[in-house]
């Protein structure tokens, strides 16, 4: 076994011991009853009979640069996520396996911020317009959950932004190492019992470590909430993003990387690889408090155009303006002690996508056009029922997918019904144990389906969508300070969908069916407290296999082994101090397995201080990424052409930031 793997295991196991000896000894305070709402159904996390995690990334703020939504999501179990330095390619999120195959952004899992799916209804998430300064909360769902959230759901991530701040104003500034610079201001237009507002502003830009990889962008976001009446609250949120240009330097050979790991790929250079993205969002949600129960109706509608340049020729500037919007509504009621909630929704995608010449970073003729259409209808109903130490939470969805193009007579439907089953038992007050059945579903995204391997727009009739079913046995002991959760499961899946790229389009993703996996995996999380001092751990291990080879070759871009630690110490007179370890076992770079990863290891440290005066507060932090100036990768593009599946991470380097609040 690996040395730094052997470290982490001792860490985690000296860490458990240590709590159970230490608990009786040092005073401690009870742990918040943790209640979640991922689940559709509020429970209290205990009762809840699935594995789901809660991040509480406000009370972190001073601790972390707030440059990436990955600060606080790599502390989950089962989940792993790459590319937090590519802002043209956007953070890649699994939850175990599922968005793996993602080329940029996040597919196969759910995103929902604050009640309003931040997922395009065809499965294709980006979160590069949330400002990461504003969340409050994180729930995160692991495993498939198709019978609450539909297509593209894996697993959920579930976000909560501030409703309002306690200051009057609060503004955030920070640079750092290769040109870091952040500016972001927060503040309160209203804060009364019927209504509170918050406006937030965000700009952050960086040359990046690597060469060809600065960005820039602003962000805006503006959130009311207001009580009309005793018996209805209305929520209003609107959101822009303008990132005029992020370069993406590609990725580099293993020669490369130790020649020149800075270094970006020559074709990147000569065609000017960038996008640029200018995206708006709103949506309203009404919550009424009726006789019987709880309604609460939503709508929202975004558009996002974008651009971007690849580095080929011929159609190697692809763009497309894309409009989507939904609707629904849910209603929550209790009949003795069963708690139900049922509901539908509409959701549709609209895709004008174009292809252009990229000549050497002009955008040239019109090569190809066309309109693309996608359409999600949707039923459901979930129940959760206490029977005394036993508890049954179950599902039940039906969705109707239309995809279209509309020059042609090309069309999908579907119709997909999925259920779920979990039965908890709680053993005394701080033990619970949990089975659970769940189902998942995932048709090919818009952009997926209109890579046809023939280099030309059109639809790829070959891809069909991937299904997979879950088995999952978990145990929760929360007592005091302690929390400690393991969750056991095995998944089996069909139609694997995998990205791969080809010589004469390199930079281009394409997809294809790759037969069916099965998962095994266990994930182990314990948080602990000792006055204050806290101490948060997590391990997972994953032996997902692609089932259509004889021996079973490893689904490729997952570690089998990830581990994370993070210590953190709270002195008086406001000083914070956090060291954080990641861990991630070897993976693959390719479907084949013949190229391997190694396994890589890095830490961060950062420190803050507070200075209360009388009217406002002043705040300082320091922090200091990949501490021991480890070589390690940020992101494995997998199955690239030319060996290209690299893409280096920074090494050492520093950000200072100063935060001011007025009250």
């Amino acid at each position: 076994m690996n040395y730094k793997l052997t470290l982490v295991i001792l860490m985690f196991s000296c860490a458990t011991l240590g709590a159970q000896q230490l608990k009786d000894s040092i005073p401690t305070q009870a742990l918040d009853e943790v209640v979640l709402n991922v689940a559709r159904i509020a429970s209290k996390s205990l009762n809840l009979p699935m594995a789901a995690s809660l991040i509480l990334s406000s009370k972190n703020a001073l601790l972390e640069p707030q440059l990436s939504i990955n600060e606080s999501l790599i502390s989950v179990p089962g989940l792993f996520a790459q590319n937090a330095y590519n802002y043209n390619q956007d953070l890649r999120v699994s939850i175990r396996g599922f968005g793996a195959r993602a080329a940029f952004g996040i597919r196969g899992v759910k995103l929902i911020v604050d009640g309003i799916p931040e997922t395009t209804p065809d499965g294709q998430g980006q979160i590069d317009n949330l400002i990461v300064g504003l969340i409050d909360q994180i729930e995160i769902l692991r495993g498939p959950a198709a019978a609450l959230y539909g297509n593209a759901s894996g697993g959920v991530i579930y976000l909560n932004t501030l409703d309002t701040i306690q200051e009057q104003f609060r503004v955030n500034l920070s640079g750092g190492s290769y040109g870091l610079r952040l500016a972001q201001a927060l503040i309160n237009l209203n804060n009364k019992e019927d209504k509170t507002a918050l406006l937030a502003v965000n700009y952050i830009q960086s040359d990046s470590y690597r060469d060809h990889a600065g960005f820039g962008q602003l962000q805006t976001n503006y959130k009311s909430k207001r009580t009309l009446t005793k018996q209805h609250q209305l929520l209003w949120q609107i959101n822009y993003t303008n990132s005029p240009k992020a370069f993406d330097p590609g990725g580099i050979t293993l020669e490369q990387v130790t020649e020149a790991p800075t270094a970006a790929w020559d074709a990147n250079i000569s065609y000017d690889a960038r996008e640029s993205i200018h995206h708006i969002k709103t949506g309203w949600q009404l919550k009424s408090t009726l006789k019987n129960g709880v309604m609460n109706n939503r709508l929202y509608v975004a558009n996002r155009i974008f651009e971007g340049f690849l580095p080929f020729k011929s159609g190697g500037v692809s763009a497309f303006n894309r409009l989507y919007w939904g609707l629904g509504t849910s209603y929550q009621t209790s009949l003795n002690t069963t708690e139900l909630e049922m509901g539908w929704s509409h959701d549709r995608q609209l895709d004008q996508r174009e292809r252009f010449d990229n000549l050497n970073g002009i955008k040239g003729a019109l090569q190809e056009q066309q309109d693309e259409q996608y359409t999600n209808t949707a039923l459901y109903l979930t129940a959760h029922k206490n029977l005394g130490h036993w508890s049954v939470q179950s599902g039940l969805r039906v969705d109707h997918i239309g995809i279209r193009l509309k020059e042609s007579s090309q069309h999908q439907n579907y119709v997909v019904l999925n259920p779920s089953l979990a039965l908890g038992f709680q053993a005394g007050a701080h033990a619970a144990f949990y089975t659970r059945y769940s189902e998942s579903f995932e048709t090919p995204s818009l952009s997926e389906l209109s890579a046809d391997p023939n280099g030309s727009l059109g639809f790829n009739p070959e891809l069909n969508p991937n299904k997979a079913q879950n088995y999952e046995l978990g145990f929760k002991f929360q007592h005091s300070k302690s929390l400690l959760e393991i969750a056991l499961f095995a998944i089996q899946s069909s139609d694997e969908l995998i990205s791969y790229t080809l010589e004469e389009y390199p930079g281009r993703s394409f997809y294809k069916n790759a037969g069916g996996t099965n998962r095994k995996g266990v994930e182990v999380s314990f948080n602990h407290q000792w006055g204050n001092f806290k101490l948060q751990q997590s391990y997972t291990f994953s032996d997902f296999k692609l089932s259509n080879t004889a021996t079973g070759t490893y689904l490729p871009g997952i570690p089998k082994h990830n581990g994370f630690n993070r210590m953190s110490q709270e002195f008086s007179k406001g000083v914070q101090l956090a060291l954080t370890t990641v861990y991630w076992g070897s993976l693959y770079a390719n479907s084949t397995n013949s190229i391997a990863i190694k396994d890589q290891y890095f830490s961060n440290f950062s420190l803050s201080k507070r200075f209360n005066f009388t009217n406002d507060v002043f705040a300082i932090k320091v922090g200091i990424n990949n501490l021991t100036n480890a070589d390690y990768f940020d992101n494995i593009r997998v199955n690239a052409w030319g060996g290209r599946y690299y893409e280096p991470a920074p090494k050492r380097n520093f950000y200072l930031g100063a935060q001011w609040s007025l009250n």
